[in-house]
């Protein structure tokens, strides 16, 4: 009985690793693209601020 429920938290377990790192996957690019975007504007800002 043991070794079963250990082998269930075990896949219960990389389930969730898997879906925490799949989520992370899908964050990233947006949270790249949108700093990107703010620094893009932040330069724009200043660049018209200079000049």
């Amino acid at each position: 009985m043991s070794k079963v429920s250990f082998a269930f938290t075990l896949a219960e377990t990389l389930i969730v690793v898997a879906c925490v790192c799949a989520l992370g996957l899908f964050a990233v690019p947006h949270v790249q693209t949108l700093g990107r975007t703010t620094a893009t504007r932040a330069f724009l800002d200043r660049f018209k601020a200079t000049y």
